[in-house]
Protein backbone atom coordinates (compact mmCIF):
# COMPACT_ATOMS: atom_id res chain seq x y z
CA UNK A 1 0.00 0.00 0.00
CA UNK A 2 1.24 3.50 -0.85
CA UNK A 3 1.80 6.26 1.67
CA UNK A 4 -1.24 8.07 0.24
CA UNK A 5 -3.29 4.91 0.69
CA UNK A 6 -2.26 4.65 4.33
CA UNK A 7 -3.28 8.28 4.94
CA UNK A 8 -6.81 7.71 3.61
CA UNK A 9 -9.88 5.72 4.57
CA UNK A 10 -10.65 2.71 2.43
CA UNK A 11 -14.35 2.78 1.54
CA UNK A 12 -14.65 -0.28 -0.67
CA UNK A 13 -15.10 -3.71 0.84
CA UNK A 14 -13.28 -6.62 -0.85
CA UNK A 15 -15.71 -9.04 0.86
CA UNK A 16 -18.79 -7.31 -0.60
CA UNK A 17 -19.07 -7.72 -4.40
CA UNK A 18 -21.46 -4.77 -4.54
CA UNK A 19 -18.84 -2.44 -3.07
CA UNK A 20 -15.68 -3.78 -4.69
CA UNK A 21 -14.37 -3.89 -8.23
CA UNK A 22 -11.60 -6.32 -8.99
CA UNK A 23 -8.31 -4.48 -9.38
CA UNK A 24 -9.60 -1.26 -7.82
CA UNK A 25 -9.36 0.21 -4.38
CA UNK A 26 -11.52 3.15 -3.32
CA UNK A 27 -10.31 5.65 -0.75
CA UNK A 28 -11.43 8.94 0.72
CA UNK A 29 -10.33 11.22 3.54
CA UNK A 30 -11.97 12.59 6.65
CA UNK A 31 -11.70 16.08 5.14
CA UNK A 32 -13.53 15.04 1.97
CA UNK A 33 -16.26 13.28 3.96
CA UNK A 34 -16.68 16.42 6.09
CA UNK A 35 -16.88 18.61 2.96
CA UNK A 36 -19.50 16.30 1.47
CA UNK A 37 -21.48 16.41 4.73
CA UNK A 38 -21.37 20.24 4.65
CA UNK A 39 -22.80 20.22 1.10
CA UNK A 40 -25.52 17.70 2.00
CA UNK A 41 -26.46 19.71 5.10
CA UNK A 42 -26.57 22.94 3.06
CA UNK A 43 -28.81 21.28 0.50
CA UNK A 44 -31.20 20.17 3.24
CA UNK A 45 -31.27 23.59 4.93
CA UNK A 46 -34.06 25.93 3.87
CA UNK A 47 -33.18 29.59 3.40
CA UNK A 48 -35.12 32.38 4.97
CA UNK A 49 -36.51 35.07 2.73
CA UNK A 50 -37.43 33.00 -0.30
CA UNK A 51 -37.91 35.17 -3.36
CA UNK A 52 -41.54 36.11 -4.00
CA UNK A 53 -43.03 35.22 -7.40
CA UNK A 54 -43.20 38.92 -8.35
CA UNK A 55 -39.43 39.22 -7.95
CA UNK A 56 -39.18 36.07 -10.08
CA UNK A 57 -40.93 37.95 -12.88
CA UNK A 58 -38.50 40.85 -12.45
CA UNK A 59 -35.63 38.35 -12.70
CA UNK A 60 -36.98 37.18 -16.06
CA UNK A 61 -35.40 40.19 -17.78
CA UNK A 62 -31.95 38.91 -16.75
CA UNK A 63 -32.80 35.43 -18.00
CA UNK A 64 -34.43 36.53 -21.28
CA UNK A 65 -31.54 35.40 -23.50
CA UNK A 66 -31.55 31.83 -22.24
CA UNK A 67 -32.99 28.82 -24.03
CA UNK A 68 -36.18 27.44 -22.48
CA UNK A 69 -34.42 24.63 -20.59
CA UNK A 70 -31.75 27.03 -19.31
CA UNK A 71 -34.42 29.52 -18.22
CA UNK A 72 -36.36 26.79 -16.41
CA UNK A 73 -33.22 25.61 -14.58
CA UNK A 74 -32.28 29.17 -13.57
CA UNK A 75 -35.78 29.94 -12.31
CA UNK A 76 -35.89 26.68 -10.36
CA UNK A 77 -32.71 27.71 -8.53
CA UNK A 78 -33.83 31.32 -8.11
CA UNK A 79 -37.17 30.29 -6.57
CA UNK A 80 -35.71 27.43 -4.51
CA UNK A 81 -35.85 27.51 -0.72
CA UNK A 82 -32.63 25.47 -0.46
CA UNK A 83 -29.35 27.14 0.43
CA UNK A 84 -27.53 25.00 -2.15
CA UNK A 85 -28.64 24.04 -5.64
CA UNK A 86 -26.77 22.28 -8.43
CA UNK A 87 -27.15 22.52 -12.18
CA UNK A 88 -25.81 19.47 -14.01
CA UNK A 89 -25.54 18.90 -17.75
CA UNK A 90 -23.25 17.59 -20.46
CA UNK A 91 -20.40 19.63 -21.90
CA UNK A 92 -21.66 22.40 -24.16
CA UNK A 93 -25.20 22.37 -22.79
CA UNK A 94 -25.02 25.95 -21.51
CA UNK A 95 -24.37 25.50 -17.78
CA UNK A 96 -21.92 28.41 -17.61
CA UNK A 97 -24.23 30.68 -19.62
CA UNK A 98 -27.13 29.71 -17.36
CA UNK A 99 -25.05 30.27 -14.22
CA UNK A 100 -23.92 33.70 -15.43
CA UNK A 101 -27.49 34.86 -16.11
CA UNK A 102 -28.68 33.29 -12.86
CA UNK A 103 -25.99 35.07 -10.82
CA UNK A 104 -26.98 38.41 -12.38
CA UNK A 105 -30.68 37.82 -11.67
CA UNK A 106 -29.85 36.69 -8.13
CA UNK A 107 -27.84 39.85 -7.41
CA UNK A 108 -30.78 42.02 -8.54
CA UNK A 109 -33.44 40.13 -6.60
CA UNK A 110 -31.73 38.47 -3.63
CA UNK A 111 -28.32 40.05 -3.04
CA UNK A 112 -24.84 38.54 -2.96
CA UNK A 113 -24.26 35.13 -4.48
CA UNK A 114 -21.46 32.62 -4.67
CA UNK A 115 -21.53 30.53 -7.84
CA UNK A 116 -19.04 27.90 -8.99
CA UNK A 117 -18.62 26.03 -12.22
CA UNK A 118 -16.81 22.73 -11.79
CA UNK A 119 -15.55 21.00 -14.91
Amino acid sequence: MTEAGRACLRIDDPADPGRHRVGEETFTSIELLQAERTLVDANETAMRGVIPRLAGRVADEHLAGLADDQHDAAMAVLLSARSLDVIVGPAGSGKTTTLSALAEAWRHTRGNVSARAVG
